[in-house]
């Protein structure tokens, strides 16, 4: 009788020997048969070179890699390019982790010799992917693949930021802006490295003069700098270009009176709350969208640390100066009732700190030209979305597209070449060296 565990198949007996054979023929090499003349190239998404593969990179490889055996069977070269990403803020946090189960911190070390230590970390990493790529068949060309630091690309990196800088109309550009601030990572984040959360939270109804403001913030409430409503808002239009005179606290352990113009602006919400805003451009993304329309000033009263900066509050972690507001308020007789509501936080994708929007001076990328071309690419049919289904939610993806933060205090990864004199004028280091 046969047994059946003489014919069951063994991957470990055969794979390795397969992958050896097709990576020491360059079997995935677009030059294997130069005779071919149709090309297909996939630039493959490089996996961050911090941890192990994972299941959707393994999805994504799968689909990659059937595209290009296909293109292959038809008789095209194909470039299936693969890299590795040395991930900047992630592997950041990732090695200290590794860091501290030694018991060191960060700063610790001086910068030279964290790049030092977390240079190894990676290559080691971006190693054990590569093999973990090649042990599932991904098909493709590793005499070419990519380091995401490796010295060229970090060239091409400073020479591309370079030349955008020195455009007749810049695309790059350095402004004090409203930017995603994360206390644990100690950074300024773009968008895509944030994610949002439910969290129960209250929201506070508060007096301002004769008005009634709903917030989740009170302890901004020293920065604000006007109140908005919606223009379409019959309640509250013939408010527009009135002032109203406040009484609030003013962080000395008293209170104090000021007065805060109403502005009208379509981005006020006017079903939540009581559909007044209470406008604080610099603590908030929207506020400072609105306070950019209407020229309003910007206070700041929270640091990097997420911690108050101003009067009896100063040194308070943002939630325990919200209470001590709010007790405060409450002795003012202000507080007309507190909710209990589900609401959505942002935090750090990475840290999972909640980002606090700080208003700093960061480098920007100008995104709006660019969406303009990239929508003309696609109208003209010179630029397609599979499956077709998804070309709405890219249009709206680049209609709604804002101006990109490009900056990250940290130590790890490429660094913008550009250095400050007196700290007033700013240099760019066309040799690439920085200062």
């Amino acid at each position: 009788m046969l047994d059946i565990k003489d014919v069951s198949y063994n991957p470990k007996k055969y794979e390795e020997k397969i992958i050896e054979f097709w990576l020491s023929n360059n079997l995935f090499s677009p030059e294997y048969k130069n005779e071919r003349k149709n090309t297909f190239t996939i630039p493959l998404p490089p996996p961050n070179a911090n941890a192990p593969l994972h299941t959707g990179h393994v999805a994504g490889n799968t689909y990659q890699d059937i595209m290009g055996r296909y293109h292959r069977m038809r008789g095209d070269k194909v470039l299936l390019l693969p890299g590795k990403d040395h991930a900047g803020i992630q592997t950041e946090v990732v090695f200290e982790k590794e860091l501290l189960k030694n018991k060191i911190r960060k700063r610790e070390l001086d910068r030279e010799e964290f790049v030092k230590q977390c240079l190894a970390f990676t290559l080691k990493n971006a190693k054990n992917a590569t093999i973990q790529e090649q042990r599932i068949g991904l098909s493709a060309d590793y005499s070419r693949e990519k380091f995401s630091l490796d010295q060229n690309i970090t060239r091409q990196v400073q020479e591309t930021f370079i030349s955008m800088f020195n455009a007749k109309e810049p695309l790059v550009y350095r402004g004090k802006r409203i930017i995603n601030w994360c206390s644990g990572c100690q950074t300024a984040l773009a968008d895509i490295d944030t994610e949002y959360k439910e969290e129960k939270t209250k929201l506070y109804y508060i007096k301002y003069g004769e008005l009634v403001v709903a917030t989740t913030r009170p302890e901004t409430i020293m920065a604000d700098t006007a109140l908005a409503v919606n223009p379409k808002d019959k309640r509250y239009k013939h408010l527009i270009g009135t002032t109203v005179l406040i009484k609030s606290v003013d962080g000395s352990g008293s209170y104090s009176e000021k007065e805060l113009p109403i502005v009208g602006d379509f981005a006020v919400d006017e079903n939540f709350g009581t559909g007044i805003l209470k406008v604080t451009p610099g603590h908030s993304k929207e506020d400072f969208e609105i306070g950019e329309r209407h020229n309003l000033p910007r206070i700041s009263i929270i640091d990097n640390y997420s911690k108050l900066t101003y009067g009896k509050y100063k040194g308070m972690k943002v939630k325990e100066a919200r209470d001590a507001v709010v007790s405060d308020l409450e002795q003012l007789d202000l507080i007309v009732k507190i909710e209990n509501i589900q609401h959505k936080i942002q935090i750090c994708e990475r840290s999972h700190t909640v980002i606090e929007p700080l208003l700093s001076y960061q480098w920007f990328m100008q995104t709006r030209d660019l969406a303009k071309r990239a929508i003309l690419a696609m109208e003209k049919g010179d630029l397609h979305i599979h499956p077709q289904r998804q070309e709405k939610n890219y249009l709206r993806w680049l209609e709604n597209i804002e101006d990109w933060c490009i900056s990250r205090q940290l130590w790890w990864g490429q660094r913008i070449p550009v250095y400050y004199c007196g700290g007033k004028k700013t240099e760019i280091d066309e040799n690439g060296d920085l200062k």
